[in-house]
């Protein structure tokens, strides 16, 4: 049976309208598709490109890292309140600073008086000697009471110390018999002297002399 005009135009329309559903359909799965490639493609581009930043600017990042670090550690550290020091007060004792008044009363101008400075700014370890860490070691954390130094040139010309009012000790002992040997073995005289009430100018003045091997003139 022949089909009508009406049936004809009824599957025109049907196909008609399935070709519209088919082609939205079609372009969203390939635009999905396309985003799915899309993605990895350009999180992949990203990544060369940082690595590229990353590489040629490499200083100017890690001095940035550093300064970041530098100031968390100060921030932290400010957290916790100020360093936990405090004034030791007189740099000298008593005993030491009544010997100090009649060694620059010795010395008048002709010399430079410093006290408390370090063995090791004074001596130091022979060039190419074995053991050398150790034999720093050994001056490092030794001072002197006084040094008397050269009034031009501030060459130290004399070491000084103040004996120990204490009772004698074994580790004061041994720190005396090391201090007399090493600056005998760098050339450099030491004199010791009593602690006294009150000190004779020119008889300091003259166990000075004696030490540096001054020869004082006759009077005639």
């Amino acid at each position: 049976m022949p089909a009508s005009a009406t049936d004809t135009n009824y599957a025109r329309f049907a196909i008609r309208d399935q070709q519209q559903n088919t082609l939205p359909a079609f372009a969203t799965l390939v635009a999905n598709g396309a985003v799915r490639f899309a993605a990895p493609a350009a999180r992949l581009l990203f990544c060369i490109a940082m690595k590229d930043v990353l590489i040629q600017n490499w200083p100017l990042i890690l001095f940035a890292g550093t300064c970041v670090v530098l100031v968390i550690l100060a921030l932290i550290s400010l957290r916790d309140g100020p360093l936990p020091y405090e004034r030791r007060g007189v740099l000298l004792s008593p005993a030491e600073v009544t010997f100090l008044r009649s060694l620059n009363l010795a010395v008048r101008e002709d010399w430079l008086v410093f006290s408390m400075v370090r063995l090791a700014d004074i001596i130091k370890v022979r060039p190419k000697t074995r053991k050398t860490s150790f034999w720093q070691g050994r001056i490092q954390n030794k001072h002197l009471d006084f040094v008397i130094c050269d009034y031009e040139t501030l060459e130290v010309k004399l070491a000084i110390e103040l004996e120990d009012e204490t009772p004698s000790r074994t580790e004061r002992a041994q720190r005396d018999k090391f201090l007399n040997t090493a600056l005998h073995a760098a050339g450099l005289p030491l004199m010791r002297v009593k602690p006294e009430a009150k000190y004779e100018t020119a008889a300091l003045r003259k166990d000075i002399e004696d030490a540096l091997g001054i020869q004082r003139k006759k009077k005639r």
